[in-house]
């Protein structure tokens, strides 16, 4: 969470968009064959997503290879990288794989029934996965969100972090229910960045190249 530095994975892949989402993309369609017909996937993602978009390539989608997706998703490598923008971009990723995989879902003889949704537990501090930030990091937060004229989240214990992520596993009333990003143990406004279904398929076409795989549903 939150990493300072710009830091690649061994694969040069930023490694908040590596670790936060794209593992979770490759688990996910790994594990899809091996799930119950109404299995209910889970992302954590966070309200922090509100605060940045995707980075995408400005070519047109057909053009992209790799490289070039890389480049970008790793901001410029890593020359206009900001901890709390990389942040924001691997948790709106969470957001945005619930509704393009949602599609692909629906229509799938064999998976039709599995729901995947994201959600923010809240912002939680006895982890310790923001030990490593100072109090100059932290104090960032609060402005960001005043810019987009989005509360910040508040905090919460383990146990009431816990209880969203319970809700969306469990809830009768989410059965069937996909795609959505939830909060406070119910299906909340995600940003709209994180509610365009273009922008989740370039993200899913962007996936894809990182992964070096395709999915078929």
């Amino acid at each position: 969470m939150g990493v300072r530095d710009y830091t690649p994975s061994k694969d040069n892949i930023e490694s908040q968009f590596a670790i936060n989402y794209l593992s979770h993309f490759l688990l996910i369609n790994l594990l899809l064959p091996s799930l119950s017909p109404n299995a209910r996937i889970i992302s954590v993602s966070s309200e922090g997503h509100a605060v940045e978009s995707l980075q995408v390539p400005s070519s047109p989608a057909s053009t992209w290879t790799t490289e070039s997706v890389r480049t970008s998703i790793n901001f410029n490598d890593g020359k206009d990288y900001n901890l709390w923008m990389a942040y924001s971009q691997s948790k709106g990723a969470l957001v945005l794989h619930a509704i393009a995989m949602t599609s692909r879902l629906a229509s799938s003889s064999k998976y039709k029934g599995i729901t995947i949704n994201s959600l923010h537990p809240g912002q939680i501090m006895s982890t310790g996965l923001s030990s490593h930030l100072n109090d100059d990091d932290i104090a960032g937060i609060g402005p960001m969100f005043a810019k987009i004229n989005r509360p910040a989240p508040g905090l919460k214990t383990l146990e009431e972090g816990m209880s969203t992520g319970l809700t969306a596993m469990l809830d009768p009333r989410l059965q069937g229910v996909s795609g959505k990003y939830l909060s406070d143990c119910g299906v909340a406004d995600q940003a709209e960045w994180c509610k365009d279904a273009q922008t989740a398929e370039k993200l899913w076409r962007i996936s894809e190249l990182l992964v070096e795989e395709q999915f078929e549903f």
